[in-house]
């Protein structure tokens, strides 16, 4: 009897578990969001237009959002609005439970998202972004303190920072680079790509970059469609 009890139980919690896992729960708080009464996620269809999936209400700063995702819905990155024009929060929808920081209505693009691996990761990839932005403006910073203002409005000054800023554009995407091949299995990765490295890279080059990502992503439609957009580069 205590062993038909005890199996009855552990099927009852793979069943909670397995369910648990179709659900994407989106927690979000905002410091000063007391004016905010609702928020929206919405996801972007095929032809680039948004949708509207959910909506929750604000109470004192704080929402929930639960998503239940599809059987094989691919992990795709949803944008939550209700801030003002032009002020999304990205996040990835993905079974488990994410959380939204956000510091100010002022500075929603200083909003933290985290708890799920694609989230954890692209907020990774933003981290090496502002750690590239940081050592750009303390070089600056340096270079003044030893030159002066006055030198640094010269056209000498005006060339240096140039150089500077260049060297440093091409050691941070380097290391964004770097931190896409070693997270090719993320779906984060072929939509950065896509989004903010391809208008940069050869034909060539972007085909090796196509060639790293992780055959596990390649049904995947940000695979399919960086593939396609760098196939259609070649023609």
């Amino acid at each position: 009897m205590l062993h038909r009890i005890l199996s009855t139980i552990a099927v009852a919690f793979i069943c909670i578990a397995a369910s648990a896992q179709d659900v994407c729960v989106i927690n979000g708080n905002i410091a000063d969001g007391k004016k905010i009464k609702k928020v929206v996620l919405t996801r972007t269809d095929e032809f680039g237009k948004s949708v509207e999936v959910a909506t929750a209400k604000v109470k004192k700063g704080k929402y929930t959002f639960k998503y239940k995702l599809a059987k094989d819905e691919p992990v795709l990155m949803y944008a939550i609005k209700g801030f003002g024009e032009g002020n999304d929060v990205e996040v990835f929808v993905e079974p488990g439970e994410v959380t939204v920081s956000t510091p100010s209505i002022a500075a929603i693009e200083e909003s933290v998202v985290a708890g799920t691996p694609a989230n954890d990761t692209y907020a990774e990839y933003k981290a090496v972004l502002a750690a590239g932005a940081g050592e750009t403006a303390a070089l600056i910073a340096a270079l003044e303190a030893r030159n002066g203002k006055e030198w640094m409005e010269s056209a000498e000054g005006k060339a240096a920072i140039k150089r500077l800023e260049a060297k440093e554009a091409i050691r941070t995407e380097s290391n964004a680079l770097r931190f896409l091949i070693e997270h090719n299995a993320s779906p984060m990765t072929p939509l950065v790509i896509e989004n903010s490295l391809l208008p940069k890279l050869t034909t060539a080059y972007a085909d090796q970059m196509v060639n790293t990502i992780h055959i596990d992503l390649q049904n995947h439609p940000y695979y399919l469609s960086l593939r396609n957009k760098v196939l259609a580069n070649d023609m």
